[in-house]
């Protein structure tokens, strides 16, 4: 007989609300627990939230309960992974010990009741489930401050183990305000007591609701605070989760002070992590032979795309010797073989590296150069171009410029 577990876990599925107003997310990934020991239900009513659930028992005892739920008239859908208590767990296990595979069973939430039927073959399980609301939730949550909660919030609200107790719990840390969603939040990323307290004690008492919820997303707790300041002191909200967000580790930052532009701060450190600077690219790149860059050069090479392709690319033009402030200018500009074909064909051979990028600034592209020549302007040098695109002479002759007829027929 194989040996029972003391509970089954459940493990992380999404959960999508409607009017999901919070301010981190709209679509949340979490594991709740389902408890037993709610008050009895009371004049209770079903509300139209149906829908199936499935399950898988491991080889080691423990099981996956996925329930989902999506209405046919609407395009909405939740998905929520749930926890089931020891008592309902072992009572599971024993049926199936026995031979029996049809499973029911319950589960109360203070928003209503879950009631789950299905059949297990083998390992795996699969049924429906139905929610009846408890008539009171919407009345005690609406006392507390929570508006009118439609279908649904209160649905959800089961799902998540969201309710009066939750609303108190965050009300004796500080947070008696939230709105319905901010509710949710809190106790999808388990913002609670113990992590309030834990922040205060890593010098952190004073962050607000959402710095609470943006750290329990990205995964900052207090050894990492530690670490941040230890490692790089930083000891500012923003730039602690910017740490986390973007990996600027410990060997990372050793690198980057290891490319030749000195000690960088912090704020360069990340820099490089936000744009992908790293040492291989800083190498490709002084091997160009472009001449001297420092860490800020460098930056804005790979911010706008001055790869050693492009840059190969570019001293293949025909401008001659091209330095860093070129070749940055041409990828800014949009200098490149394509628009020096376009105007090769309309009689402009670009050779000059002013007059490419002048073409550029000023907008001079073929069907600018075409509309000249309509209007009976022909034969323009570069630098004539550049002086009627500078005065707006170029609208003035399209504004005098005859309508053409098409040919009477006879």
């Amino acid at each position: 007989m194989a040996t029972i577990p003391n509970v089954i876990e459940v493990k992380g599925m999404g959960t999508t609300m409607k009017k999901a107003k919070a301010r981190v997310a709209a679509r949340w990934f979490a594991t709740t627990v389902l408890t037993m020991a709610l008050p009895a239900m009371v004049q209770a009513q079903e509300i139209d939230r149906d829908g199936s659930w499935s399950a898988t028992i491991s080889s080691r005892g423990e099981a996956d309960l996925r329930v989902r739920v999506w209405r046919a008239d609407r395009d909405h859908r939740w998905e929520s992974s749930l926890k089931l208590d020891e008592r309902t767990a072992e009572d599971i296990l024993r049926r199936l010990e026995r031979g029996y595979g049809a499973v029911d069973f319950t589960i109360e939430r203070e928003a209503g009741l879950l009631r789950f039927e299905g059949v297990f073959t083998g390992s795996r399980g699969r049924g429906d489930f139905t929610f009846t609301e408890n008539a009171d939730f919407r009345s005690t949550m609406r006392d507390l401050g929570y508006g009118r909660l439609d279908d649904d919030e209160v649905f959800s609200a089961a799902l998540l183990d969201v309710g009066p107790r939750k609303a108190g719990e965050m009300a004796e840390i500080g947070f008696d305000r939230l709105d319905f969603d901010e509710l949710v939040s809190a106790s999808i990323f388990e913002v609670d007591a113990d992590f309030v307290s834990e922040m205060a004690r890593a010098g952190f008492g004073h962050l607000d609701f959402d710095e609470l919820v943006s750290w329990r997303v990205h995964g900052i707790d207090a050894d990492f605070v530690a670490y941040a300041e230890e490692t790089f002191d930083v000891v500012d909200h923003d730039e602690i989760t910017a740490l986390k967000i973007h990996g600027l580790t410990e060997e990372a930052a050793r690198e980057l002070n290891e490319l030749g532009f000195g000690t960088l701060d912090f704020d360069d450190m990340l820099a490089a992590r936000i744009h992908g600077l790293t040492p291989d690219f800083v190498s490709s790149i002084r091997e160009l032979g472009i001449g001297s860059i420092d860490f800020d050069d460098a930056l804005a090479m790979k911010i706008h795309g001055v790869s050693p392709a492009f840059v190969e690319d570019a001293q293949a033009m025909g401008f001659g010797q091209l330095d860093y402030d070129d070749l940055v200018a041409m990828r800014i500009h949009g200098v490149n073989r394509s628009f020096l074909e376009e105007m090769a064909e309309m009689g402009y051979r670009l050779d000059d590296f002013d007059d490419a990028i002048a073409f550029r600034v000023h907008g001079i592209t073929p069907d600018f150069v075409r509309d000249l020549e309509d209007a009976g302007f022909e034969g323009l040098d570069a630098d004539e171009l550049v002086r009627v695109r500078i005065m707006g002479l170029d609208d003035i002759l399209k504004k005098r410029r005859p309508a053409r007829r098409d040919p009477v027929r006879r």
